[in-house]
């Protein structure tokens, strides 16, 4: 195609723009402006001519195909933006980043922090489960200059970071998390990791300057220009920027744009708008919620500022099941008693359990160690109730982002399944309890699967855990945890199974503290071992058994008799086990306790 017909209209594709310009007699002169200005474009008044992006390639050939342009430089500009493309969607990088001892980035992840290196600011926008957290981290390690980092999350992350920071960082650093206590944090004036969530951010000022890197994690918290957080996050004054998200547009392009114009991608909010979200001038405001040339939008981000790759596109690179737990503080009244409750018990039972090692054919005593195996089981079960909105919080997120499409809630007790089904009623479920007549069961796994309107399956581990097909699905969620690897392995398998098109992403909500919490370190190891061994061998078998009570009790001091001469729990646990005792229990699928080892 030549565009050489009227050397008075001339178009200049450079790096850093697009320059067009035509003679202002032109007796087309009206119809080329009107479609130079629809392209997105800006008037220079010192020069004369108007000015695109130089990712608005596509715009521009267009208007130089209908009206004769002259053209320079087109060539050249399209191997530059499909360079910065391939680089945004690539899967694997040349790139040496240092990582601790025993771990290593995906060859996708290389490829994100390769990216990230040339940029003040990044956006990954990696779909979720392909491990944003873990690239910005590496950003980090391949960056000795980054000593001080503002990492903005919602509250419910900030665990997660500080876990994942120290697990992945090369050079020892303090971590700081600040909560909303009295107690103010003190923060470290060198090196330094501070976390924070969005709606603390704006009460402390202090962090308003003076970073290296500042991190905004679900940065589609920041869709709301008006909005106090936005303010506070997006006035954060550092080098350099990555923004974190699986869905970098919610619902419609408008929402970019705070991101957008901080970074200095886009400066004109009238042009962007009526670009890509189809503006519309009603008499009552102008109509911004809509889309449109997003193809072109897209270029631009991938040139400018984004890296954003699906699992589809990086799936060879991937696990078939992703498993992502998640660390929550304690933070209602109800969560901080469970977690002390908890502990309690195992205390009780770390005393009884001595005290039978000291005497082993004592009935008595086997009888206590019994009983208080009871304990741990309701203790357990009050936790995951006090819980529970955490998990429905969790699972709203996901779908009303547009990150998970449908997910399934896995839990034990009868009355957590109950509760997280009203919880999430605004998404249609259905659930899957022992309860259930077959005919029922039968009736939420096709509602499930076949109803557009159905976002979530609720179900009981070992009711809902083996037998049905639940591949609408690609992310889990488990509000309870079962002592036997196996029967968690099973349930994540009924979205991992033949007609799943995607990678499964298995998430684990856990309050710091918790016995859950501690229990998913040997669940993780013990899963590792049943995936890596194939065969019928001693280790797979020794994975799948249930997790040993000792496990809990590791570390953990007995409670102390008092110096007024108080009985030690031992024996006062001798005295409590001949009173008659009955514990008010919830209905459940089958009693998920330890074993007597």
């Amino acid at each position: 195609m030549s565009y050489n017909s009227d050397p008075t209209r001339t178009m200049e594709f450079s790096q850093s723009e697009i320059i067009i310009s035509w003679d202002y007699n032109d007796s087309w002169f009206s119809e080329i402006k009107d479609d130079v200005k629809r392209a997105g474009a800006r008037w220079n008044s010192t020069y004369k001519h108007w000015i695109l992006p130089p990712a608005s390639i596509k715009a521009a050939k267009k208007i130089a195909e209908e009206y004769d342009f002259s053209v320079t430089g087109l060539e050249e500009a399209e191997k530059r933006v499909d360079a910065a493309i391939q680089a945004s969607r690539a899967a694997d990088a040349d790139i040496d980043i240092p990582a601790p001892e025993g771990l290593s980035y995906l060859p996708y992840q290389r490829a994100g922090v390769a990216y990230a290196l040339g940029k003040r600011d990044i956006l990954i926008g990696d779909e979720m489960g392909l491990g944003k957290t873990i690239q910005a981290l590496g950003v980090i390690n391949a960056k000795p200059e980054i000593e001080r980092v503002l990492v903005v999350c919602p509250a419910s992350l900030k665990l997660n970071w500080r876990r994942e920071a120290q697990k992945w960082l090369v050079r020892e650093r303090p971590v700081v998390v600040i909560d909303g206590g009295k107690k103010q944090a003190e923060i470290p004036s060198g090196p330094a990791i501070v976390i924070i969530n969005y709606e603390l951010l704006g009460k402390h000022h202090e962090l308003g300057s003076g970073w290296d890197l500042a991190v905004f994690d679900e940065s589609h918290y920041l869709k709301n220009g008006k909005a106090q957080r936005t303010k506070a996050a997006l006035s954060v004054q550092s080098e350099s920027r990555i923004f974190l998200t699986g869905t970098p547009i919610l619902n419609r392009p408008v929402e970019l744009w705070p991101i957008l114009e901080s970074t200095g991608v886009f400066s004109n909010w009238w042009r962007f708008t009526d670009r890509y979200c189809d503006a519309e001038q009603h008499r009552w405001g102008r109509d911004v919620s809509g889309s449109s040339n997003l193809d072109e939008l897209q270029t631009i981000l991938r040139e400018k500022i984004m890296v954003r790759r699906l699992k589809k596109d990086v799936l060879t690179d991937l696990p078939a099941k992703i498993r992502q737990s998640i660390v929550l503080d304690a933070e209602s009244r109800e969560e901080k008693a469970a977690i002390k409750r908890e502990i309690e018990i195992l205390r009780k039972v770390k005393a009884a359990k001595e005290a039978l090692k000291a005497d082993r054919e004592n009935p008595t005593l086997r009888g206590i160690y019994t009983s208080t195996l009871g304990e741990i089981a309701e203790a357990r079960h009050q936790t995951a109730l006090a819980k529970l909105p955490r998990v429905a919080e969790r699972a709203k997120e996901l779908l009303e982002s547009g990150e998970a499409k449908k997910i399934i809630v896995f839990g034990h007790h009868l009355d957590v399944i109950r509760g997280l089904k009203e919880e999430l009623r605004e998404f249609f479920p259905v659930s899957l309890t022992g309860e259930d007549s077959i005919e029922s069961r039968q009736s939420a796994v096709d509602t499930f699967q076949g109803d557009k309107k159905c976002k979530v399956f609720i179900g009981g581990i070992r009711a809902a855990g083996v037998g049905i097909t639940l591949t609408e699905a690609s992310t889990v969620i488990f509000a309870e945890l079962d002592w036997t690897p196996a029967a968690m392995s099973q349930a994540e398998d009924r979205a991992h199974r033949i007609g799943q098109k995607d990678s499964v992403l298995v998430i684990t909500p856990l309050l710091d503290g918790s016995i859950d919490a501690k229990m998913s370190e040997k669940l993780a190891e013990k899963q590792r071992i049943i995936e890596a061994t194939m065969d019928k061998s001693e280790e797979k078998q020794a994975a799948q058994e249930e997790i040993s009570i000792d496990f809990l009790l590791e570390g953990l001091e007995p409670e102390k008799a008092a110096k007024n001469g108080r009985k030690t729990v031992g024996e006062v646990l001798a005295v409590e086990s001949s009173k008659p005792k009955t514990v008010k229990r919830e209905g459940a699928e089958q009693e998920l306790e330890p074993s007597l080892t």
